[in-house]
């Protein structure tokens, strides 16, 4: 038998040794807090704190948990639930923001979440008398028409896959590839409002959700971890627009009291990006028809945390007793040069993927945090003003929502906003005893069968 090579304990002593080494150590130099230039990003803007100009509160979170089953045959499931939370800013007053009570954040959240959950057979698991491939393009197209939630969300994707925001468009959706393994040829998109099609090279059934693209994580018999979180993501993003279409649809009055927050970057990558410009089109269009939509992300980890974290303590406000936050979008070139280190790339950043800006709020002397927030158009590199892009005039209702952040603030976590700790641990499935119980549910209901 052979036995597995392992690296040597000792091997670290040949490069303490190296002279070279030691001189290069010697000459390094320690970057403080005082090297790190906060002025590089020039034109901080200023809002001084006043009454929220916001009445609700709706934030969207989602989380995943595989479960891997013990055995001669390993079993995997991945189990997702996604939560939007709905918060009355009104019922903050109550709250101790320091120390808020448990039975205080409890009378919060009754009746204020809408809850979605699904599982994912990801290896040696499947439907019957299907594979494991069209088993996931099954469950996903029946758990965007989950019955707890109405139909709203599988009409809100149709809502944006169609752009039934226009209904004189008549749009087809964007173009995808045949999910069918004998096929894969590009479709040029399913005729406007269909649930299903046939597709018109090989013929077989392909639903409305194949558009997305989950196809392309798996093989015939099995799929990674991924495709849980990639249909999280995405179903939180359909989620959060099913506030937003509702309000749309039935008092767009509303929506100028509205803000919406999503836990993560606005963005969408892979093939999953395939719905950003439908986003982006739509988000534009609000703002044409005079009823723009209020909505950020929140990155609480990351390059930009981490590059952010170097530099705010040098910006103000620094005491608690400066009423005001300061503010910066970060310009693509900025981004590019000073937190990726990537001066020149082909594509533009963010040109596919994201629908929202990069933007750096302190927000009071202890909470500084990194927003997204959509553009009213993505600038491209043919634009004359590219290079300051974005300014805070590109960005739709910036200053309104950095009003109504202060308000929401909580120091129970670091850099934490309220609405999406409490989205948060409503939609979490990560904790003990949570993902135990899961385990035991899904495979003594194996067992039976």
């Amino acid at each position: 038998m052979y036995q597995a090579e392992t690296a040597s304990k000792l091997g670290h002593l040949d490069v303490l040794k190296s002279e070279h080494v030691k001189r290069l150590i010697e000459e390094f130099e320690t970057i403080g807090l005082d090297g790190i230039d906060s002025n590089d990003i020039s034109g901080w803007k200023t809002i001084q704190h006043n009454p929220s100009p916001f009445k609700i509160i709706y934030c969207v979170d989602g989380s995943i948990a595989p479960v891997v089953g013990l055995g001669a045959v390993k079993k995997e499931l991945a189990f997702v639930k996604t939560a939007l939370f709905a918060l009355d800013e009104s019922n903050l007053e109550h709250i101790d923001k320091q120390y808020p009570h448990p039975l205080q954040m409890k009378k919060l959240m009754e009746n204020s979440a809408h809850l979605h959950s699904t599982v994912f057979p990801l290896k040696n698991i499947r439907l019957k008398d299907i594979s494991l491939y069209d088993s996931v393009r099954r469950i996903i197209f029946d758990s965007f028409n989950d019955p707890s939630q109405d139909g709203h969300i599988y009409e809100t994707y149709k809502w944006l896959i169609y752009k039934k925001w226009d209904p004189s468009l008549k749009s087809s959706s964007p173009a995808f590839q045949c999910p069918h393994l004998n096929c894969l040829v590009e479709i040029k998109g399913i005729p406007y409002d269909l649930d299903k099609m046939n597709c018109p090279h090989c013929n077989q059934e392909i639903f409305s959700t194949d558009v997305i693209g989950f196809h392309m994580e798996m093989n015939e018999f099995s799929a990674p971890d991924s495709l849980a979180t990639s249909y999280m993501l995405i179903h939180e993003t359909i989620t959060l627009f099913s506030a937003i279409r509702f309000f749309w649809q039935n008092d767009k009055e509303q929506l100028k009291h509205i803000l919406f927050i999503k836990d993560g970057p606005l963005s969408l990558r892979s093939q999953y990006s395939k719905l950003v410009p439908n986003i982006r089109e739509f988000l534009k269009f609000s703002v044409d028809s005079k009823s723009p939509i209020y909505l950020m992300g929140q990155e609480k980890t990351g390059a930009f945390d981490d590059f952010f974290q170097t530099i705010e303590k040098n910006l103000e406000p620094k005491e608690p007793t400066q009423r005001f936050s300061s503010f910066k979008p970060l310009t693509h070139k900025y981004i590019r040069e000073a937190v990726q280190c990537a001066p020149f790339r082909e594509n533009e950043y963010g040109l596919k993927t994201n629908y929202g800006e990069k933007v750096l709020v302190k927000v009071d002397s202890k909470t500084a945090v990194v927003l997204n927030v959509p553009p009213y158009e993505y600038k491209t590199s043919d634009h004359d003003d590219y290079i300051n892009f974005p300014r805070a005039e590109d960005l739709i209702g910036i200053e309104k929502i950095i009003q109504g952040l202060h308000s929401l603030v909580t120091v129970k976590y670091k850099n934490a906003l309220l609405p999406i700790v409490l989205a948060n641990g409503i939609a979490s499935l990560s904790s003990y005893p949570s993902a135990s119980v899961l385990k035991l549910f899904a495979f003594e209901a194996l067992k039976v069968k």
